[in-house]
């Protein structure tokens, strides 16, 4: 059975607890920590082939902020959450820095496949999820006409940027993947 690439942000303060502590928490200068998120794959087989690579990997995906759990937002396969975009674009970032710090060469993915994994964030595209005030009953095509008007108006600029930062994720993806390749291809000159 192929492993399935989907991973979401898990926040580790619940946005309840951000958003009733948040002042307490600027005054102490804590707000890095209120914000701090971990990518975690939806699978259960893909983490389960991760805890089996050699520790090289597991510390590669470590650093470059996975968490070896699941989670799961709720997403359709190939989706994330709209409001998550910032922070999968991090992700990305430290994937590509932890290269370099990181000697992957020879080491077992555990079943782990790097390039499926690559090409599932290169094609992953955002979608707005529904606001957690719907109704947890109603049926998913009845809630956005349920929206007040301030949501309503949130779901349309979410809408707005994410489609004005998809040129420019296009273009952030498509350096990373052209630079994980340039490693690649000098990596295997250099056997």
């Amino acid at each position: 059975m192929a492993l399935r690439y989907d991973f979401d942000m898990f926040s580790i303060m619940p946005e309840t607890v951000q958003d009733k502590f948040s002042s307490e928490f600027d005054k102490l200068g804590l707000t890095g920590m209120m914000s701090e998120q971990k990518a975690m794959f939806r699978d259960p087989n893909t983490v389960e082939a991760l805890r089996t690579a050699d520790q090289v990997v597991q510390d590669y995906f470590l650093a470059s902020g996975f968490g070896l759990n699941t989670y799961d937002s709720g997403a359709p396969a190939g989706r994330f959450p709209a409001k998550d975009e910032e922070a999968r674009a991090e992700i990305i970032d430290n994937l590509t820095k932890n290269l370099q710090s990181h000697d992957l060469k020879g080491a077992n993915f555990g079943g782990f496949n790097f390039s499926d994994f690559l090409t599932s964030i290169g094609e992953a595209n955002p979608i707005t999820m529904p606001s957690k005030s719907a109704a947890p009953d109603a049926p998913a095509r009845a809630r956005p006409s349920g929206l007040t008007n301030e949501e309503a108006t949130d779901l349309a600029m979410a809408r707005m940027a994410s489609q004005r930062q998809k040129g420019l994720r296009m273009i952030a993806f498509g350096g990373l993947l052209l630079g994980l390749i340039l490693i690649f291809y000098v990596a295997g000159q250099m056997l």
